[in-house]
Order: structure tokens, then C-alpha cells, then sequence
């Protein structure tokens, strides 16, 4: 399953592209500048990264497959990441 941070939750991509919408939001008012470059869209069911919705969306509603090496992260933005997801709780 594609995972993230340290806990390694399963996401599938409705729960991805919440993920994408509030990892960037964070990191623009904490780090004052983008997680990534790629455009967020507003979508009829929410916020959509376009390129992550066409990637991962044969997967409908199930648990996407792990792709390890997509995306590098240096260590603290690793860090960023996981305590922005520990502090805004689970993502439903």
C-alpha cells in the first residue's frame, strides 16, 4: 500500500488527495514555501492534485499499491510532514 511517514497508514485516493491539500497548506504557512509544485484544483468532491488523481485513480476506493522512490523527502521535511499529520489527527 502507498504509506507515508512513520506510522505507515494505508490511504487510498480520496484520503491521498486530503493528504496532498493539507501537507501543502502547512507547509505554506509554516515553511513559507511549497511541499511540491504540482496545482491544486477545486474538484466537485474537495481539493484535487490532478497529476496524483490520474496516477492513482485505477485504484478507485481501495488502498494504493507502494511505488517506492517516487518522492524524496530530505529528513525534515520527513519531520514537517509526519508531525503536521500526528497534529491535524487522522485523515477520514
Amino acid at each position: 500500500m502507498l504509506t507515508y511517514g512513520f506510522h505507515q497508514r494505508k490511504i487510498d485516493i480520496s484520503k491521498l488527495q486530503k493528504l496532498l491539500y493539507f501537507v501543502q497548506a502547512l507547509f505554506l504557512v509554516r515553511e513559507k514555501e511549497p511541499c511540491f509544485t504540482e496545482r491544486i484544483e477545486a474538484w466537485g468532491l474537495g481539493p484535487v492534485v490532478p497529476e496524483a488523481y490520474y496516477e492513482y485513480r485505477v485504484y478507485g476506493g481501495m488502498n494504493i499499491p507502494t511505488k517506492s522512490g517516487i518522492y524524496v523527502f530530505d529528513d525534515a521535511d520527513e519531520t514537517t510532514i509526519e508531525n503536521n499529520i500526528l497534529e491535524a489527527g487522522e485523515i477520514e
